[in-house]
């Protein structure tokens, strides 16, 4: 059990009770539910499994709770980074967490690129994942697209 299990109760429990307000917006426990599924399923898609280690660095924001859900709902470790670090903590972090992906917010990979690159044992995917389809729900599952060989894949805030 974790996490992501007391979300889906909620959902089934109060699924039109408010779960989250952030900047004017809100969500109920389905539609975050939803939301969290639908990622679940795009990062499954891209490799992300059941103990995967999943470094999550964004700010507070909708989608951080999406992304923490998502990667909870599929067994993997979520490793929060806080979205303040420099390259030099970013470092140690990594080097002791060893991740096999990353989520990050597209303003901070000029920070983390060069920490992967410094610090990965193992190949990870680098992808682009595009939030537009988060926000609005309207695709089965959001937008992945590859763009090197490591998993860095990045939520627009």
């Amino acid at each position: 059990m974790n996490l992501a299990h007391y979300l889906e109760r909620s959902a089934a429990q109060f699924p039109d009770r408010i779960a989250v307000r952030h900047e004017g917006q809100t969500l109920t426990y389905r539609e975050l539910n939803t939301r969290c599924n639908r990622l679940a399923a795009g990062l499954k898609q891209r490799g992300l499994s059941t103990a995967d280690r999943c470094a999550l660095m964004m700010p507070n924001s909708i989608q951080t709770i999406t992304a923490y859900n998502a990667i909870a709902k599929l067994g993997a470790v979520v490793i929060p980074i806080n979205f303040l670090y420099r390259a030099h903590e970013l470092k140690h972090i990594f080097e002791d967490s060893k991740p096999t992906a990353f989520i990050g917010a597209a303003p901070y990979l000029d920070e983390i690129r060069p920490v992967l690159k410094a610090t990965a044992d193992t190949p990870i995917r680098l992808a682009r994942l595009m939030t537009a389809n988060l926000r609005t729900c309207r695709r089965p599952t959001p937008t992945i697209r590859i763009l090197r060989p490591m998993r860095l894949m990045t939520m627009k805030p």
